[in-house]
This record gives structure tokens, C-alpha cells and sequence, in this order.
């Protein structure tokens, strides 16, 4: 009965590599397989195009990466470009290894970067749920951060290592979760923003805890 039994198995696992195969020889022959990979890339980058910005924190529910799993060669196409993985969203339950993920697929290309912790009544003393290792993580790619969306605790956004200056950052959005009267806020934006970013375009700061005087 073993030997039967296995027979069975390798018969039904062939039948599927030869579907598999075949599936794939079909979708190859199919006019929309033949589109050259910057035109998908563009279709993809319209489809993500659409999706809520709010929502990018939970980054592996974005309805475009439904794209990734049509065929063997749109997700090919997909994963070889680095512009399709530039908004990385994160969160309380941002998982260290997929934000890895993520961020490698985007290569070098300029991050958009939208951070939400969470808010509760004691948040003094729990904090707004971002990890410390997804701040770590998230601090290696902070030269290539174009625009910054952030809603923290300031502890959380000093944890992030800021570097002295930033000719990257243009698009600069803070909500500050709690108060603060660390002098190491005021020593961070000590100098003069355009001095520290020089391309910064757009600031937005709520909550701040002190006036712009001490930003612009």
C-alpha cells in the first residue's frame, strides 16, 4: 500500500509541475505578457498611485501588490524596480523581517516614509508602540528619506539618530504624541532648518511643544 501510495503522490506532483509549466508557456503567448517591463512598471505605479496614504503603515495589505501574484514575470517585473517600493509605512505591529523586506526591494531609491504611534491615556509610561529595532532598522535609511510623515513620541523621534544635515528630506510632516521639554529637542533643531535641511520644502509640525522660531 506504501508503494501505491507514493506512486499516487509522484504521479500528482508531476501532473502539477507539468500544469504549472503549462500555465506558464500560456501566459507567455498572452498579448499582455509581451508588454515591455517599463510599461508594467508604469501600470503598477498607477495602480499604487491610488492607494490611501493613511493606510501604508500596514504595508503588505496595499491592494497594488495583488500585481506581484498574477504571473511569474509581472512579479519579476515588480521586484526589479525599486521606485514600485519607496512608501514604507510603519507601525506598532511593523514587523522587523518585512520591513527588511521591504526596504530592500526599494534599492537605493528615495524613501517616503509615514510612521504612526500609538496613543493611550498612559502613553508616558507605555510609550506609542514602535519598537525599538524597527527604529533601528528605519535610522540606516534615513539619508534617503525624501519626505517624512511622523506621529511619535519624542523619545521615539529621537531614537531615530538623526543625522546633522539631510540635503534629501524636502517634505517634513510632526505630531508630537506627548510634550516634551528635553534639551535634546531644542539642541536637534538648534540650527536653522534650511541650514540642516537645505531642500526642505514643506513643514509641517503640530503639537511641537515651542515656537517656530526655534525651527525656521
Amino acid at each position: 500500500h506504501a508503494s501505491s501510495i507514493m506512486s499516487v503522490t509522484d504521479v500528482s506532483q508531476t501532473d502539477s509541475l507539468d500544469d504549472l509549466i503549462l500555465r506558464r508557456r500560456a501566459n507567455s503567448l498572452l498579448p499582455v505578457s509581451r508588454l515591455p517591463s517599463e510599461i508594467l512598471v508604469n501600470i503598477f505605479d498607477e495602480c499604487r498611485g491610488v492607494e490611501d496614504r493613511s493606510y501604508w503603515w500596514d504595508l503588505w495589505r496595499a491592494s497594488w501588490l495583488v500585481c506581484t501574484h498574477v504571473c511569474q514575470y509581472w512579479r519579476h517585473v515588480a521586484l526589479s524596480a525599486p521606485m514600485l517600493w519607496n512608501n514604507v509605512g510603519i507601525g506598532p505591529l511593523t514587523d522587523e523581517e518585512e520591513l527588511k523586506t521591504w526596504l530592500n526591494r526599494s534599492g537605493t531609491a528615495t524613501l517616503e516614509v509615514i510612521i504612526r504611534g500609538h496613543r493611550s491615556a498612559d502613553i508616558d509610561s507605555k510609550g506609542d508602540g514602535i519598537h525599538d529595532s524597527i527604529l533601528v532598522c528605519l535610522a540606516q535609511e534615513l539619508p534617503r528619506i525624501g519626505m517624512l510623515d511622523i506621529c511619535v513620541t519624542w523619545k521615539t523621534f529621537l531614537s531615530l539618530k538623526w543625522p546633522i544635515s539631510s540635503s534629501t528630506l524636502e517634505d517634513l510632516s510632526l505630531f508630537a504624541l506627548d510634550q516634551t521639554t528635553s534639551p535634546e529637542v531644542h539642541e536637534l533643531f538648534s540650527l536653522r532648518l534650511y541650514n540642516r535641511f537645505p531642500n526642505l520644502k514643506r513643514l509641517l509640525a503640530s503639537n511641537a511643544g515651542f515656537g517656530f522660531n526655534h525651527w525656521i
